[in-house]
């Protein structure tokens, strides 16, 4: 018999589900399910609403939820309003104050108040800071003091300016206990006041005027993430950041080319775990930076996104431990079939078949969700690829994302079943071609059979097409019905992605819509999405009852 548990103990298990985890991920972000404020400085909540709901109730409930549920509510802020809340500025007066000041972002008339005249850039300073100037510390830090995540998209400048005074009175930063800063603006100086040293992370693009981040200011410092900017060219800026970091854990530059000097820094971090770079510069002057065995001794996640497979392999030699990689996804421009094949014996021979769990090689860059879409490079030479030149992936058992997309990959039915006996654990698996060379195929229906049956974790499915008319029967899957249960070691049933859709199978699919639905359903027990929608249609009306009624 169960022992009764204490009221203390009650509280405590209740709070353990419904709080989110400090565990961090290995990319810089945390897992959580933590709620936060909208930009209106209403609490939400990121999974759902009935989370909020809870927490909120646990809040106004008793003394001893108030504390943990109020850490919850504001451990993610992602607007200002919620700052100038806590600081004693009322929303009505801030939204006033905003809408009067002449700013291309912001209406410049409040249509409730036609009356009110607008405000200078200077006015707009002056009464920003008289309204949060004598803001008490104690009241404002007992709120401020729980944020863990600061996503900022955008401030009017006089607001910025005006909290930049108030944290030199009070001679510490806004937010003290902030360990995430989300920055869609470019990083400068002028909003590193909300940051303490507790900070861990930073998000945001860079420019001429981003500061350095120094260990001394910032001891806990050691990640970072770069975005791409698409309107001009910043890898110089980056590079110039780069050289100036502390030693890093994770470094997120995927949008941006890397400069040989710039490398040259990132291979002395000996605690780096996580890097991601754009394109690898050509080391042909530098033979020597390759050596074996001595680079990045701590590193587990690998992502580039564009190499040459060739200097790729020296690469992975050059890794002082190769088989701690846990991800390693690979983009290039050009290659040939034997380079492509001596790619991958290098990966089965340095890397660890029980340690990687995510793979990717692509020519058309790596990519961080197996449903993005981008253009192939006309400047890529075609090459077909035998389903041989995939065999020594076979032992990595504990894959779980695995994106193959080359132009050409003459792939079937049986080199689907041997990836499915291979990898149980596979969650993502894509594997795509150019679509001008899918027609030829000799891919059927029938291969998701043994992915229904030795993959239950299965959750995005991308395969570029199928041939309808190869096998016995309509849609060519005579003879095969399910002789398992679906698996139920999951609390909840995972949802199936499936993409297979090729423009000229459209008729084929419309003729044999029925079947094909019927097929699906019987070997998977959730399909979220399927890239027809009649088909995708037809599978929730017959699940779902009812789904589409507007009524």
């Amino acid at each position: 018999m169960h022992r009764c548990l204490a009221v203390p103990e009650i509280f405590s298990e209740i709070l353990k589900d419904i709080l989110p985890s400090d565990e961090p991920r290995l990319n810089g972000t945390l897992t959580s399910d933590a709620c936060h404020l909208s930009l209106e400085g209403r609490p939400v909540v990121e999974s759902s609403e009935e989370l909020y709901q809870t927490l909120l109730a646990l809040a106004c409930t008793c003394k001893r939820f108030l504390e943990p549920s109020l850490d919850a509510l504001w451990r993610t802020v992602d607007s200002f309003w919620p700052i100038f809340v806590a600081l004693g500025i009322s929303e009505r007066d801030l939204e006033e104050m905003i809408t009067r000041h002449r700013n291309p972002y912001y209406p410049r008339r409040n249509p409730y108040h036609p009356h009110l005249s607008d405000l200078s850039e200077a006015q707009f300073k002056e009464l920003a800071l008289r309204l949060i100037i004598d803001a008490d510390y104690n009241k404002a830090q007992y709120y401020l003091s729980r944020i863990r995540i600061f996503k900022l998209h955008a401030i009017p400048s006089a607001l910025l300016w005006a909290v930049g005074e108030l944290s030199r009175k009070w001679g510490s930063p806004l937010l003290p206990n902030v360990r995430e800063l989300h920055l869609t603006p470019p990083l400068t100086k002028d909003y590193l006041i909300f940051c303490g040293r507790r900070l861990v992370h930073v998000s945001a693009p860079l420019s001429a005027d981003s500061p350095s981040l120094t260990t001394h200011s910032y001891p806990n410092f050691d990640s970072i993430y770069i975005p791409a900017d698409n309107t001009k060219d910043t890898n110089d800026v980056v590079s110039s950041f780069i050289k100036n970091l502390p030693p890093m854990r994770v470094i997120d530059a995927v949008g941006c080319n890397s400069m040989p000097g710039t490398l040259e820094v990132i291979a002395a971090m000996s605690s780096l775990r996580s890097l991601s770079i754009g394109k690898f510069p050509d080391l042909s002057s530098s033979p020597a930076f390759l050596s074996p065995g001595r680079l990045l001794p701590c590193l587990q996640e690998l992502l580039i996104g564009d190499i040459d497979l060739d200097l790729c392999t020296q690469l992975l030699y050059a890794l002082e431990d190769p088989s701690a990689l846990r991800q390693l996804h690979v983009g290039y421009l050009s290659t040939t079939g034997a380079t492509l094949q001596k790619f991958m014996t290098t990966v089965a021979t340095r890397c660890s078949p029980i340690c990687l769990t995510r793979f990717t090689v692509s020519s058309n860059g790596p990519r961080r969700s197996a449903d993005a879409e981008l253009p192939y490079s006309s400047k890529i030479q075609p090459i077909a690829v035998q389903p041989a030149a995939l065999q020594p992936l076979l032992p990595f058992v504990n894959l779980e994302y695995l994106n193959i997309n080359v132009f050409t990959f003459n792939y079937d039915d049986g080199f689907v079943e041997s990836i499915a006996l291979a990898c149980p654990n596979i969650v993502t698996l894509c594997l795509n071609e150019h679509p001008e060379y899918i027609k030829s195929r000799n891919l059927t229906l029938r291969c998701l059979y043994p992915l229904a049956k030795y993959c239950p974790r299965l959750e995005s499915l991308n395969m570029g097409g199928f041939t309808f008319a190869t096998g016995p029967g309509k849609i060519g899957v005579d003879g095969l019905s399910r002789t398992w249960t679906h698996d139920e070691r999951y609390d909840v049933v995972p949802g199936l992605s499936l993409h297979f859709l090729n423009s000229s199978q459209v008729g084929v699919i419309d003729r044999c819509l029925v079947d094909i639905a019927a097929y699906l359903m019987d070997i998977f027990p959730k399909i979220r999405y399927v890239d027809y929608h009649p088909l995708y249609f037809h599978i929730r009306d017959v699940r779902e009852p009812g789904w589409n009624d507007w009524k």
